[in-house]
């Protein structure tokens, strides 16, 4: 997280919207992703993931976009089929994810496009 917040205010300075990871700059797709989807609607909670391992990242604080990557088939699940409990968690955040192109930047990079809805819960 230090990472991220360090990026974002460098030298203690202004916000730098633009910030992009060293993690997520290997390419251009990698940085447009990590701008369109992963800073608006994933960083908030995953940055807060650290790993119990010493210099080690936990995968699921998407400090990369490799992390992201390994994890595709997980992540588009969690997206797409996994109702109340799936992802973004957070109402206002999951609204605003599946009203804009977030949805369809993020399945096309990990190479699983397609249509996607928020599942609903089928319980009474």
């Amino acid at each position: 997280m230090r990472i991220v917040i360090d990026g974002m205010f460098p030298a203690g300075g202004r916000f730098d919207p633009a910030f992009v990871p060293a993690g997520w700059n290997a390419t251009k797709a990698d940085a447009n992703v990590y701008r369109e989807v992963i800073a608006p609607f994933c960083r908030g909670c995953h940055s807060s993931f650290e790993s119990t391992i010493p210099n080690t990242e936990d995968p699921l604080a998407f400090a990369t976009a490799e992390s992201v990557r390994t994890r595709a088939t997980s992540v588009v699940d969690h997206i797409c089929g996994s109702g109340p409990l799936g992802m973004p968690t957070a109402e206002i955040t999951t609204a605003q994810f599946f009203s804009s192109s977030a949805r369809a930047v993020l399945l096309q990079w990990l190479g699983q496009p397609g249509a996607c809805a928020p599942a609903i819960d089928a319980a009474p």
